[in-house]
């Protein structure tokens, strides 16, 4: 129920959670400074990096995120949070920096704290029609639990509605009881909370006898090698004006799926309208004693009580989609640095129109842009100016990723001292836009910030260690795969990767076996790292050994020998070939997926029978392929050789690798494995 002081009456909005990533804004015009303008003696200089880093849901089987209550917070409250929720004057700048997450008892500014149902502000209001400023109004919802993995893009959880006061809400608070993570490998994730309860610094209105829905956002962050943290996201809250909304509840009863849910929001609803009848019997008594103490005050108070208003809170989470992308080029052609309190300290750098693949900077990997002479003091505002996108999908296919124009601005405050050099990473990552299939690239205001607040691994200097110690990075692991169906009377191709990239020259011997003899034949992989090659229609076992350098990987099929010609469809879909390939790269320390597949068709519920080989010990595992023939499992960081074995029927088929053990190459593998990438520019 919603609990607050005021005697008058209560206006409506509705409020939603969502997990997602962040939006970036563009800024109003600015005149740049000289990007040459060091501080002379006073000044520092400014080390300016970019990378990528990805929210991590896409990690998670389940989510569970335990709400116990919602906090709202007035406007003029005392604490105007100017440091961190400015708010931008053109309509099209997105205040980024809006997202911080609330400490246990930081709020200590007189209105908020974290035992305070609500609070009112000793300052009396200028409107006879205002309540008094900085009150707070705290909604409690019972303990909902809910799983953020259902709520991917723009769905949404209902968590209730909250009567409140008309008027201007800067703030927002949702308290978390607890948050259970569970990995898609099935192990327990531990996500951290700062305290608590999380905090959103984001500015609406609520019209008298208006109804608002608002969306509080938040995504699940790696904490490099220590877990996880769960954060408010700004640039992804908002109401309905602003953001998408679909309630996966009215879906759910669309479906048909609701059963012990309605007969559970039935009684949320009698318990909700038992609520009302309360506190409207305590607004008739607020209303009453207002009478008796400023008549006035009291006829206002029944003129907003005309007013019918609810708000609507949800949860929800939008993913981060940069696993969708091979490759991603954005072309940076300047940085922009504001100072604060003073409107013409803009400082202008040229980066010579640098090109960044975003796909290969995951976690914490940065690359530099440019060290860049500023005069000391505090920065507010950060620009990155792009020219161009170039994006490629894992498919193959080319994609537009929008940008809200040339631009984009970050609000996120940092200080050079004198003589000081200050790393800055501006954090990006692309999301999708609903279920239209466009994209676009955002600011991520919770991963950007000084070498301080943000790791940062530059990956220019590890590609020159490389160098130096003659290449390290051919020392990853050979990886070898078919391309699509294998078939006997049909041509098969096997693509040949090292650390993700295309080997070409890779030597490739196929040995087939037909009914009484036995033929081999050698190629070589083009530039694609691929190699096609015909399968005889009375092969009844197919060995395949690439070769490059002194690194090796086989594969192997078995044909059944087809004797009768099948009677229908379904008899000659059961007589088709056992297919299995591994998806993507496959990395020690990381996640790998096979597919099964059977004439070019899923195969659902075949076994998996995973073999690792871990400091001389073999772990045995099994798992079952999904609906779309797919299963999914994580590679022990220690493991030397992994074994799949795909069972169906009485079909089978075996896949096998080998991993380097030198530390070297498990360290650049799985830092190209984990997590998808973000731009992060650092300062």
């Amino acid at each position: 129920m919603s609990r607050h002081t005021s005697g008058w009456a209560a206006a409506a909005a509705a409020l939603m959670l969502v997990l997602a990533g962040c939006a970036g804004g563009v800024p109003s015009t600015g005149d740049g400074g000289d990007a040459t303008a060091a501080g002379g003696d006073d000044g520092g200089t400014v080390n300016f990096y970019i990378s990528d880093q990805q929210n991590a849901i896409d990690q998670f089987e389940h989510l569970n995120v335990t709400i116990t209550e919602v906090t709202l917070v007035r406007a003029d409250g005392g604490d105007d949070g100017s440091d961190d929720t400015e708010v931008a004057d053109d309509d099209t700048e997105v205040a980024a920096a809006d997202t911080e997450v609330a400490d246990d008892g930081d709020e200590t500014n007189g209105t908020t704290t974290e035992s305070a149902v609500t609070t009112a502000s000793t300052e009396t209001p200028e409107s006879e029609d205002a309540d008094e400023a900085g009150e707070q109004v705290t909604y409690e919802v019972d303990n909902v639990t809910l799983d953020l993995t259902e709520l991917q893009g723009a769905n949404a959880s209902k968590l209730g509605s909250v009567p409140v006061p008309n008027g201007t809400y800067t703030k927002v608070f949702v308290e978390v009881d607890s948050v259970n993570g569970t990995l898609t490998d099935g192990s327990s994730a531990d996500v951290k909370l700062p305290s608590n309860k999380l905090q959103l610094n984001k500015e609406f209105t609520v019209g008298n006898g208006e109804e608002v829905d608002f969306v509080f956002d938040v995504t699940v962050f790696e904490r490099g090698p220590n877990g996880y943290i769960l954060k408010p996201v700004a640039g992804e809250s908002g109401t309905g004006d602003e953001v998408e909304i679909r309630d996966v509840d009215d879906e759910r009863e669309e479906r048909g799926e609701s059963g012990e849910n309605d007969a559970a929001d039935g009684d949320d609803a009698a318990d909700a309208e038992e609520a009302d009848t309360e506190e409207a019997d305590t607004e008739e008594a607020d209303t009453e004693e207002a009478d008796t103490e400023d008549p006035d005050r009291g006829e206002n108070a029944s003129e907003d009580a005309s007013g019918q208003s609810s708000m609507d809170f949800y949860l929800s989470d939008e993913q981060n989609a940069m696993g969708d992308f091979a490759h991603l080029n954005v072309t940076v052609t300047s940085v922009g640095l504001k100072q604060a309190g003073n409107d013409s300290g803009w400082v202008e750098n040229d980066v010579d129109d640098r090109t960044v693949d975003l796909t290969t900077l995951p976690g914490a990997n940065a690359t530099k842009l440019g060290t860049f002479g500023v005069e000391n003091g505090t920065y507010t505002k950060v620009f990155v100016y792009v020219g161009e996108i170039n994006a490629t999908l894992e498919n193959g296919d080319s994609t537009t990723v929008k940008l809200p124009s040339s631009k984009l601005q970050l609000n996120k405050e940092f200080t050079v001292g004198n003589g000081e050099d200050v790393d800055f990473v501006y954090d990006m990552s692309v999301f999708k836009a609903g279920n239209s299939g466009k994209y676009i690239l955002k600011p991520v205001v919770s991963e950007s910030g000084t070498g301080d607040e943000v790791p940062i691994e530059d990956v220019d200097e590890d590609e020159e260690d490389d160098k130096q110690a003659g290449g390290d990075a051919e020392l990853a692991p050979l990886n070898a795969s078919f391309v699509g169906n294998v078939s006997t009377d049909a041509n098969a191709t096997v693509e040949v990767t090292r650390n993700g990239s295309a080997v070409e020259n890779a030597t490739v011997d196929v040995t087939q076996e037909l009914d009484t003899t036995e033929t081999s034949g050698t190629y070589t992989t083009d530039a694609n790292g691929t190699v096609t090659f015909a399968v005889d229609a009375n092969a009844t076992e197919l060995s395949v050994e690439v070769t490059a350098g002194d690194d090796d990987v086989e594969l192997e099929r078995e044909f059944e020998n087809e004797t009768r010609e099948p009677d229908d469809e379904d008899d000659e879909a059961t007589l088709a070939d056992l297919n299995a390939t591994f998806v993507g790269n496959v990395s020690a320390g990381a996640n790998a997926t096979v597919e099964v597949t059977r004439n070019g068709s899923a195969v659902e519920n075949a076994t998996l029978d995973v073999t690792q080989t871990v400091d001389g010990d073999e772990i045995e595992e099994a798992y079952v392929t999904d609906a779309n023939g797919t299963a999914t499992f994580a590679v022990d960081a220690n493991a030397t050789e992994l074994t799949v074995e795909a069972t169906d029927a009485d079909d089978e088929t075996e896949l096998e690798r080998e991993f380097e053990t030198d530390g070297d190459a498990s360290d650049d593998e799985t830092q190209s494995a984990v997590g998808a990438p973000t731009l992060r520019v650092a300062v």
